[in-house]
């Protein structure tokens, strides 16, 4: 996945209605949390820094691996 640098990247996904999900950026260690709504879906934007990588971004107990910020 490549990402572009110092942007607001949104992720969304599904889960449990009524659930927190928590997602994790390998690159600043920083930690953002989303609760879905009723139908289970969830949003949120995170901050991308200047170029680099192999990053992961975790979500939940999932990870995204070999992401590049460019």
């Amino acid at each position: 996945m490549v990402l572009q640098q110092e942007f607001d990247t949104p992720i969304w996904g599904w889960a449990k209605p009524n659930s927190k999900i928590l997602i994790s950026k390998s690159w600043d260690n920083s930690i953002y949390s989303a609760e879905t709504n009723e139908n289970g879906e969830w949003f949120v934007k995170i901050k991308t820094q200047i170029t680099g990588g192999p990053y992961t971004i975790t979500i939940y107990d999932s990870a995204l691996k070999n992401i590049m910020i460019v």
